[in-house]
């Protein structure tokens, strides 16, 4: 899956999409300019707990919850993102890279 970045004029962005195991959990991430943005999204009623490995985690000083007025976690101890999801729930994160600025 995937864009073709080649075609002139396109900010294409490619998303790898991934099932975490759990055929209800749907976990993808966009990865653009330095910038990575991770959605888990619950499909099914029930609540689920779900791992995302996260291919991107290497160098990140932190973790924003895009929908939350928590405080941002981070660094990540593991390449990977656990959450709690509610019955059709879903969460957004920003995974920020130390040296690059971005709104939080």
């Amino acid at each position: 899956m995937g864009e073709n970045l080649a075609v002139p004029g396109r900010l294409s962005v490619r998303t790898p999409m991934q099932w975490t195991g759990d055929d209800h959990v749907l976990a993808h991430q966009c990865v653009w300019d330095g910038s990575c943005v991770v959605a888990v999204h619950n499909l099914s009623a029930e609540p689920r707990p779900v791992t995302v490995p996260l291919s991107e985690a290497g160098d990140v000083d932190r973790v924003v919850d895009l929908y939350a007025e928590a405080e941002p976690v981070g660094p990540l101890e593991r390449p990977r993102l656990d959450v709690k999801l509610e019955g059709h729930g879903y969460r957004s994160y920003r995974l920020q890279r130390r040296r690059t600025n971005t709104a939080p």
